[in-house]
Formats: C-alpha cells, structure tokens, sequence
C-alpha cells in the first residue's frame, strides 16, 4: 500500500516531461557545456535499443500516454536509434520533442525526422551573426547547418514544430532582438525559447563559476545593458506571445539572476519533485541530476511505477522538497510563472 506522501503524488498528478539522453557524444565544442571534453560512453555500459524501448512503454503505461518524453544528447542525432525509438515512442501516443544542434540535418535526416511521427524539434541557434555563433558553438560551419537545416524540414517534415532554443550570454547579449525579430517573422519557425547561460555542463561544480576566467567570459556584467535587452525582450512578448515561448515575468527574473546570481531561489519548496525525470547516456534515473539515482533502465524487469514509489524515490523527493540551492533550473528548464521568486 501507498503511503500517504505516495497518495498526494497520485492526487497532483504523475509525471509529465521525461528526458532521454540517448547518447553524450557530439561534435561541437560549446562554451556553456563541457559534455565533449569526456570519452564517450562504453557500448558495453550504455542501455541497448531494448532497454530504451522497454522504459518508454513502461513511462507511456505509467502516464496513460499523456506526457513528452524529449530526446537528447550530446548530440542525439549521432546515435543511429535515436528516430527509431521517436517512431515508438510516436506509435505509442507520447508526445515526442528531440533537442539538436541540427548539424547532422541533411535533406535525407530531414525525410527520416517527417517518417519517425516526431512532433517537435528544438534547435540551437545563438546569433545571426554566423562568426558568433560558430565562436559559442565552437565549430565552424555551425550557422550554415543550422540554417539549411531549417530550410530542409520546412522542405520535408511537414506539420513539424520547428522551434529556436537561444541561451543568453555575453558574447550573444547584443544580438538576441535582432534574432527574436528573425524568429518571431519567419513562417518557418514555430517559436524561440530563451535560456540564461550557467555553469558549463559537466563542469566541476562551483557557486561562484561566473567569477572564474572561463565563466567570466560567458557572463554579461553590464547591468544597463541586460535591462535594456530583457525590457525589449518583454516589449517584443507582447507583440508576439505565441512566438517567443518564455513567460514576460521569466524575463524579469533573468534579469535578477544576471544583476545577483546568488539571490534568485524561490520562496517555497522545488516543485520539480513530482514532474520530471531525467535518464542519463547509462541509463540512470534522476529526479533532480543533484540527487542520487532511483534506479536503471537495464534493471530486469523494469517497471517506472515500481521505481516511482520506491522508498529511495520517496526520500529524493523529499530532499528535494527541503533543497534551498540556487538551482539554475528554476530559472531557465523548469521555470513555473505560478511560483514566487526572490528577486
């Protein structure tokens, strides 16, 4: 039997956002993730395409086919199972989001991504100005791609959401209105979704990470600037609300989090408990990736309702209940404009 802290799980309801990370290989050498510096994950250590076949029926059963589950990496459309498990997941009635730097989206991947059912793409794209995003992407002939990509789905992947995924920082501060006014115009573009820069991925954990030579360069530091960039940012969300993804008032917290990164944490607990999972390149399940894992994809016999209820579960979600970390996620990932914030 469910306790009664199962029981109020059951009452709010289950889980509704799932992230896959199929694979942590990728070619590019982004300034904001260190995910490239590591050896790729050992086949022998990696989930088989069974294993991610078997927790996406198991996550469809335990959310009644009403969730997203997304599909990343690294560089997720360098595993060749990454369409194939879109194409089940499709078939199984889950909504499907697949996150790329599009570098590989050629006009044959194109006609494969329309074939897979997909129903979202989220493509990484942070400037016109092709030399500056090569330079934070750091590969050069990155904005090309991005941008014959585009056209190549427009061509192929019919009904397609095609959407931008910008990540703010210093070296891109002074160009994201001209590329939310790009966005926001082309009929190609479904919509463009902002995140604030944080510590690089797969960095060595560091509250004070900005203050450091490599995070200093990614961080802006003219607050006149950021007040004038995020106040046109909530001028243009007027104009266009169902183009630009993120809430007015996230804009104002990004300028909080920018002007004073260590007061930003909301007044009351993390709601992330009870919404999402994450599944790292070996199977590993997180509530939260500061926690310990609750369990492996490739346990025989795997169940996620079993996994969700377990003991170990119960005490994640109540550390994280109790947790009080500056956590970037509340700001930019799994930002909730019904939650209060300290600004």
């Amino acid at each position: 039997m469910k306790d009664a802290f199962n029981n109020r799980l059951e009452r709010e309801g289950k889980l509704n956002f799932c992230c896959l990370n199929i694979t942590n290989r990728c070619m590019f050498k982004c300034k904001m993730c260190y995910m490239w510096k590591d050896a790729a994950c050992p086949d022998s250590e990696a989930p088989t395409f069974d294993h991610w076949k078997q927790f996406i029926a198991s996550f469809g059963r335990f959310t009644n086919g009403k969730s997203c589950i997304s599909f990343t990496g690294g560089e997720v459309l360098m595993s060749d199972k990454t369409l194939e498990l879109v194409f089940y997941a499709t078939e199984l009635g889950l909504d499907t989001l697949l996150n790329s730097n599009a570098y590989l989206i050629d006009e044959d991947k194109a006609k494969r991504i329309h074939g897979s059912g997909l129903k979202k793409i989220n493509i990484s794209l942070d400037s016109l100005n092709e030399d500056k995003h090569d330079f934070i992407r750091g590969t050069p002939g990155s904005y090309k791609r991005v941008m014959k990509a585009i056209e190549y789905l427009h061509k192929h992947a019919v009904n397609l959401y095609v959407h931008i995924n910008t990540v703010i920082m210093e070296s891109n501060l002074d160009d994201i209105v001209a590329l939310t006014l790009w966005a926001v115009k082309d009929q190609r573009i479904s919509s463009i979704h902002f995140q604030s820069v944080a510590q690089p991925f797969n960095d060595i954990p560091n509250d004070l990470w900005y203050e450091q030579k490599e995070g200093s360069l990614l961080w802006p530091k003219d607050r006149e600037r950021i007040e004038r960039i995020f106040d046109e940012l909530i001028k243009l969300k007027e104009m266009y609300r169902d183009k630009i993804n993120n809430p007015s008032a996230q804009f104002r917290i990004f300028k909080s989090y920018f002007n004073n990164p260590r007061n930003f944490v909301k007044k009351y607990e993390c709601h992330m408990y009870n919404d999402l999972i994450n599944v790292s390149h070996f199977g590993d399940i997180r509530i939260c990736n500061d926690m310990p894992s609750i369990g492996n994809i490739k346990e025989e016999g795997f169940e996620m309702e079993r996994l969700w209820y377990s003991p170990l579960a119960d005490a994640v979600r109540e550390n994280m209940r109790k947790c009080t970390k500056n956590c970037t996620f509340m700001v930019s990932c799994s930002y909730d404009e019904q939650e209060i914030y300290i600004k």
